[in-house]
């Protein structure tokens, strides 16, 4: 047969196998495990990365013992209370989540990877919580080199921020599994990807925040 017409994913183990295929054209999909930690007595601010197949709360949670998930929208969801406003889980936004118990957990999530260079709506007066769509980690003015004018704020879970008017960076980079703050400086809705390169080397500045942080 012609190219055209026989080509496909010929891998069975692959989400989209063509069992008429018989020339492999690089198409194959495949399911990824995504492990995100959440720590005890604090309040994680977490992601995922991945296109999970329920997205309803408890769902996603149905594995773990958590008090409380939270979205930067005013949704949360209390299971011991029954109480979700959360509905389904927007995969561009981030949670935060505190678990019950003082030991720490982990959040499985199972599914095909997100398109990294997926559009995500930044809005002016709020503290957007947005997910972390890329499979590897990138340093943080290389994630916001376009945005450096729009952006007052990034923050994470444990403290550690970016300001990038004054240059100041005590996180380095973003990681999977992880959600991330982000405050706008001007009044109007931002729309934001993360950068096509994710092989760009390690940034002079991260390098230096890096050895002023430790």
């Amino acid at each position: 047969c012609e190219y055209d017409s026989c080509a496909g994913c010929t891998d069975s183990e692959a989400i989209n196998y063509d069992p008429i295929a018989t020339a492999d054209d690089g198409t194959c999909i495949y399911t990824v495990e995504q492990n995100i930690e959440l720590g005890a007595y604090m309040l994680n601010s977490v992601s995922c990365n991945v296109e999970v197949e329920d997205l309803s709360a408890e769902s996603f949670f149905s594995e773990n013992d958590i008090l409380l998930a939270s979205n930067d929208e005013g949704g949360y969801y209390v299971p011991s209370f029954g109480v979700n406003t959360l509905g389904e889980i927007d995969l561009m936004r981030g949670l935060d989540v505190f678990i019950s118990g003082g030991d720490s957990q982990t959040l499985t999530a199972v599914g095909v990877p997100l398109d990294p260079s997926s559009t995500i709506t930044l809005m002016p007066y709020m503290l957007n919580l947005i997910s972390y769509l890329p499979a590897d980690c990138i340093d943080t003015d290389v994630v916001f080199s376009s945005y450096e004018d729009d952006i007052l704020l990034v923050k994470n879970d444990t403290g550690q921020y970016y300001v990038p008017s004054f240059g100041v960076a005590t996180m380095t980079e973003l990681c999977p599994g992880e959600g991330y703050a982000i405050f706008l400086s001007g009044s109007e809705e931002v729309s934001f990807n993360y950068p096509s390169d994710m092989g760009a080397a390690r940034s002079s500045d991260m390098t230096y925040w890096d050895e002023y942080n430790n």
